[in-house]
């Protein structure tokens, strides 16, 4: 029996990690200034919207920036993107400087265990259809694979240093969860490769560049996964989805430049109809305390509909729907501490000159 998370940059944010993309940009911006800065740098984060909550929304906005760019312009445009990936990594090894090996070890065991026990949270009726699905594969280990969509390490060393594959997570009856597969379904920091883009072709503003394979394997992701990269690391996590029995999304949102994954998830709900779906939201977790089912309610069904949308639409999706349970991110992946505590220590060191 499998499950498998989806983790995005929320998991990141949620261990204290200040990576949003605004705070990016924002940095962008400052280097923009100086004499040497790059073509990213003065040209396309320029163009970006600075309020964008999410970095699927960023990679939106790089394949709409292509529309700036006339004929015989590719370079030009491709250095650009390039120069801003490569920006983006070298501040996000900034943050992750802050991560320790204590840090790590301190919150590792309660986060990988909260995979396969935050069922007990959840109300009385959506337990039972975790139970449901458990009951029918009683004898089989339950293991818990993890696609993460994060470039830094904070996740995988989390992974590792509870065990990793076949770590015994807690017994059930005459089985065990076990963790099992690690992916980082977009590159590492370590492993030099971050790949930075649009889900497919036709999210490149610009009709001769989206149909320009020397451009196209550069911007794509699936296509620099293979092309460029020679791996297969983005195959490996959908090929997750397609055996799960439930599949968990955290730290996400439904964004267009991850088109791909929405409907690989979908397609398993549709051709497994025991498939459990959940989303855990951090709307729903921040959201003002309500003693209203109507207002909880609307809540909950703003976040499903969000998913269904970026899915394949609301048509045809009673199928799936009542099998989709929305709740609040907090729910798993609890921190003992929080990264923040030691970034705004090390400001304090800066501003003093230590």
């Amino acid at each position: 029996m499998h499950s498998v998370f989806l983790v995005g940059n929320g998991f990141d944010m949620a261990a204290g990690l200040k990576t949003a993309p605004k705070l990016f940009l924002k940095h962008v911006l400052e280097i923009s200034q100086s004499a040497d800065a790059g073509p990213g740098a003065k040209g396309l984060a320029a163009s970006i919207k600075k309020d964008v909550s999410a970095w699927s929304d960023y990679e939106s906005q790089i394949g709409a920036h292509a529309a700036a760019f006339g004929e015989g312009q590719a370079d030009e445009y491709l250095e650009q993107a390039s120069d801003l990936c490569n920006l983006l990594g070298e501040w996000l090894l900034e943050k992750e400087e802050l991560v320790s090996s204590e840090f790590v070890g301190s919150n590792a065991a309660g986060c990988m265990a909260s995979m396969a026990s935050f069922q007990r949270q959840l109300p009385e009726l959506q337990y039972r259809m975790f139970e449901d699905v458990r009951r029918n594969r009683a004898h089989e280990d339950w293991h818990f694979d993890v696609a993460c969509f994060n470039y830094t390490s904070l996740m995988r060393r989390m992974y590792e240093s509870a065990g990793g594959r076949g770590a015994i997570l807690r017994g059930l009856g005459s089985a065990n969860c076990r963790l099992g597969n690690f992916i980082q379904v977009h590159g590492s920091l370590e492993s030099d490769e971050i790949i930075c883009g649009v889900d497919n072709a036709g999210q490149i503003a610009n009709e001769a560049f989206a149909s320009d394979c020397s451009v196209t394997k550069f911007l794509v992701k699936g296509e620099t996964e293979r092309e460029v990269n020679a791996r297969e690391r983005d195959h490996e996590g959908l090929d997750l989805i397609a055996s799960a029995d439930i599949i968990c999304i955290y730290g996400m949102s439904f964004g267009a430049s991850d088109a791909r994954w929405w409907s690989a998830v979908r397609s398993r709900m549709v051709e497994n109809q025991n498939t459990l779906l959940v989303l855990f939201s951090y709307k729903m977790a921040t959201a003002p305390k309500t003693f209203s089912a109507y207002r909880r309610g609307k809540l909950v069904d703003e976040v499903i509909d969000s998913f269904l949308l970026a899915s394949g639409g609301l048509e045809e999706s009673d199928s799936i729907r009542g099998r989709i349970i929305a709740t609040e991110s907090g729910k798993v992946f609890p921190f003992n501490t929080q990264l923040e505590d030691r970034q705004d220590e090390r400001a304090s060191h800066e501003q003093l000159g230590q």
